[in-house]
């Protein structure tokens, strides 16, 4: 299933409906009309399909699939044809890459269809052996298989040898001989080889510099001229500590993941979390980024609009090893991404995200619980007595700021504002024409992909259900494959995805559809916890780490209770050392009050008690005036 192009004579599914586009309303909306009807409809983009006959249930890239054994095969085929997916190709530079790579031009003529009618995906170079007969599949002994590997893998990259693929195949037959297995071809030998990942290959063989010259060299500039032609991505630690959703308790300062599209400034995805950087929050970020905003402003309770969505052109990141990962390549060949690695000791070329993250935290350091930039700032504020935000509480300010203020504000580089600046770069202005809107991942194949970027692990189905990370999780789907094991016989494992930020449910690959199931936690009582909050919790109960469900969950809603209790008991004194107080004080104004009433009494008594006063010049009215000579 490809991306569907947004544009007018486009044909897609609404709701159900075979609808055509007939023309862009603007960022988030379209005019199409019902091919069936003919009636007229101003739709969401968001809400469109792609019409497709793909009815695999899982995603290509997703390294618990079918075709991710072939995937390294696609890679190299990929590697093959990139100098030649330009439209001013010529025949004689077909030959000469055929000839390089010792291959018929007409194979690469082949691979450069399919990777352009697929519009640009890895997932078309995946072979089809798996949908034809018998031909491709490996005959090869798999004790000779595994002695292949075991060649490539401790001679011919090892950096120490260097040895040439011919030197190679012939310590492999002398191995062979040994162990009386028949050798298999030299041509065999060198397929597995092509196999691998030239990069790969390269940085075993001759070195990281080397194989970053060759296939992963970074630009030394880019001037974009159009949105969504260079994206930073970069990670920082936020000036802020927040607080547990059920406790209110101080428990650390979280990572923002921030993706920012060069050419407008607009921030294109986020992903916030209390877990260091990793490869799945780099994915996050850009699964955010590609799909549209909508339903994620709504679930946060957002009002306004984020209407930056699309798949980008070239992503621009560090060398940090997140970002080195095999699945993020696969993930951008697929669509088509270039990867921009910044070269070392040039912090200048993550400028722009790294403006950003000041002005984030510039902001950041007005809410409650702030750690601010430098103890300077701090004098002497306790960032955890004040914190108060919760993670979510934390990302729906965050999502405000972005939407509502930092869009809306004029930037001094650009002298416009990021949304105005984008929306220019898309549908135009009076003085030059747009680029048009991005193609379109769509609902079920943004299904697809999501489950492709999340975490798995193996696990074998026991009576109750599957364990996971001390929990318990268990659905009808899973019970035909629940069987007692006999005494020495080995369990088989199945694939499980999981979300680590929602640790309710797990998700079931099915071993014969490959469709996932989403499978719900045996106890119903456990809220919504990261697998973050819940190793915490783990670390807190002191429990091991193989502990039983119960013990967690009653160790669990113990703590919360103790922790209640405490809240509460805490209330209980404040209230009664502020009442104890104002009695205090009321005692002391009564027993003040009433001793000034007594000493006035004891006076006026003492009064009454005088003799009385004897009157002196009493004869003052006899005094009559007289002269003085």
């Amino acid at each position: 299933m490809s991306p569907i192009e947004i544009k007018r004579g486009q044909t897609a599914f609404f709701r159900n409906r075979r609808v055509l586009i007939t023309a862009v309303v603007d960022l988030s909306t379209v005019e199409v009309t019902d091919l069936e009807t003919g009636e007229t409809l101003i739709v969401p983009i968001s809400q469109l399909d792609s019409i497709s006959t793909d009815e695999k249930p899982y995603h290509p890239i997703d390294p618990d699939s079918p075709d991710s054994k072939y995937l390294e095969l696609a890679r190299f085929r990929y590697e093959v044809i990139k100098p030649l997916l330009v439209p001013s190709r010529t025949k004689k530079q077909v030959e000469e890459r055929a000839k390089e790579f010792n291959l018929n031009p007409a194979t690469l003529y082949r691979w450069i269809k399919q990777f352009e009618e697929s519009g640009g995906q890895l997932s078309a170079l995946v072979p089809n052996y798996g949908r034809r007969g018998g031909k491709g599949k490996k005959r090869v002994n798999p004790e000779v298989e595994k002695l292949i590997k075991e060649v490539i893998e401790t001679v011919y990259l090892n950096p120490y040898k260097r040895v040439s693929v011919k030197r190679a195949y012939q310590i492999l037959l002398l191995k062979c001989r040994e162990l009386g297995l028949t050798p298999p071809h030299i041509n065999t030998f060198r397929n597995r080889i092509k196999e691998l990942s030239p990069f790969m290959t390269t940085q075993k063989r001759k070195g990281k510099v080397v194989a970053q010259s060759l296939y992963g060299a970074a630009s030394s500039s880019f001037e974009p001229e159009r949105p969504l032609e260079v994206v930073q991505i970069d990670h920082t630690l936020l000036d802020v500590v927040v607080v547990d959703e059920l406790t209110r308790e101080p428990i650390g300062r979280p990572y923002l993941t921030i993706a920012l599209d060069v050419y407008s400034r607009t921030v294109f995805g986020y992903y916030l979390s209390l877990d260091a950087p990793s490869y799945f929050s780099v994915a996050q970020t850009l699964f955010v980024g590609i799909t549209p905003k909508d339903n994620l402003l709504e679930e946060l309770g957002v009002e306004g609009k984020w209407e930056v969505w699309g798949i980008p052109e070239k992503i621009h990141v560090d060398n940090a090893k997140e970002f080195r990962s095999t699945y993020l390549e696969d993930f951008c060949k697929e669509y088509g991404i270039t990867i921009d690695y910044r070269p070392s000791k040039t912090p200048h070329y993550g400028g722009h995200v790294e403006r950003l993250f000041r002005t984030i935290n510039e902001e950041i350091h007005n809410l409650p619980g702030t750690t601010f930039s430098n103890p300077v700032e701090k004098k002497g504020y306790d960032p955890e007595r004040h914190a108060c935000m919760t993670l979510l509480e934390l990302e729906k300010w965050l999502v405000e700021f972005i939407v509502n203020y930092y869009h809306k504000r004029i930037h001094s580089e650009t002298g416009t504002t990021p949304e105005e600046k984008y929306k220019e770069g898309i549908l135009g202005n009076e003085t030059s024409k747009g680029r048009g809107l991005f193609k379109l991942i769509t609902g079920e194949e943004a299904k697809k992909l999501w489950f492709s970027l999340l975490p798995s692990a193996r696990r074998t189905i026991q009576k109750d259900g599957v364990h996971l990370f001390g929990l318990r999780y268990y659905d009808n789907v899973l019970k035909p494959f629940i069987r007692l094991r006999k005494q020495g016989e080995k369990s088989e494992t199945y694939t499980f995805k999981y979300d680590p930020r929602d640790m309710r449910y797990v998700y079931f690959q099915h071993p014969q559809t490959k469709e996932y199931y989403k499978i719900p936690c045996r106890e119903t009582r456990l809220p919504k916890l990261s697998l973050w909050e819940l190793k915490e919790y783990r670390k807190r109960l002191n429990l091991k780490r193989k502990a039983k469900e119960y013990e967690l969950l009653e160790g669990l809603k113990k703590l919360i209770t103790l922790e209640e209790e405490a809240l509460e008991k805490t209330k209980r004194v404040k209230r009664k050392r502020n009442s104890k107080k104002l009695y205090d004080f009321k005692s002391y104004v009564e027993q003040k009050t009433s001793s000034d009433e007594s000493k006035k009494e004891a006076n006026e008594e003492k009064t009454r008690q005088l003799p009385p006063r004897t009157p002196q010049f009493d004869d003052l009215d006899d005094i009559e005036p007289f002269e003085v000579d």
